[in-house]
């Protein structure tokens, strides 16, 4: 399994355990945003929303090229068959 930071951050500590997310394959967590953005009068969780800014800010701007465009690949199915 291959996490986040091996792939990303060279081997590096993620600031937080649930930023070190399997990569290579799916996973059953979601940290809702808005709950942490909304809760902020708790210590903790303004220092969560704070390291996660930080971090997607950093993110943003060492990883994502100005101007990239996107090829989307749309995939379309066949309409189901009725009997």
């Amino acid at each position: 399994m291959v996490k986040f930071s091996t792939y990303f951050l060279h081997g590096r500590k993620a600031p937080f355990e649930f930023f070190d997310i399997p990569i290579d394959e799916d996973t059953q967590a979601f940290i809702d945003p808005f709950l942490i953005a909304n809760n902020r009068s708790i210590p903790f969780v303004n220092q969560v929303y704070k390291q996660t800014v930080s971090f997607f800010t950093k993110l943003n701007r060492d990883y994502i090229v100005p101007n990239q465009k996107i090829k989307w690949r749309i995939i379309s199915f066949p309409a189901p068959r009725t009997q």
